[in-house]
């Protein structure tokens, strides 16, 4: 059972998510890395649950070990955001910038859900073009 708070994903199969997660106790190094490598290929959908079991009673190591699987998502958010800069530099185009704010919030909040983030800098985009609209132009 997902804690209080947590949305429901159906597409994790939250018991083997739960197994897995219980898993990082274990005092194998080979087991604890096998598992840190299951947990990412969760995706970072899965940040919340891996934020809400890093402050449980997992020991340090296993804490660490949440921190570093998401620490890796936000810096493939980060790796992804350079790319997309230096891409456009080398086509002298403009930096999309709708993409670079996704990539930036997926930095600091990799469970980032595209489509609510577009749909809010849509509407931003539409105030203030009705703004601008509504500004008298000077003759």
């Amino acid at each position: 059972m997902l804690p209080v708070g947590i949305p429901h994903d159906p597409e994790l199969n939250e018991s083997e998510f739960l197994a897995v997660v219980s898993l990082l106790d274990d005092n194998d190094e080979y087991v604890v890395q096998h598992v840190a490598e299951r947990l990412h290929s969760y995706g970072p959908r899965t940040v919340p649950l891996l934020r809400h079991y890093r402050h449980t009673n997992l020991n340090l190591r296993a804490q660490q070990t949440l921190e570093e699987v998401i620490h890796t998502f936000q810096q493939e958010a980060l790796a992804q955001f350079e790319d997309v800069v230096i891409q456009a530099v080398r086509r002298h185009q403009d930096i999309d910038l709708e993409e670079a704010a996704l990539l930036l919030s997926r930095f600091g909040y990799p469970e980032t859900d595209d489509e609510n983030i577009r749909a809010v800098l849509d509407e931003i985009a539409l105030r203030v073009h009705v703004f601008f609209i509504q500004v008298p132009q000077p003759n």
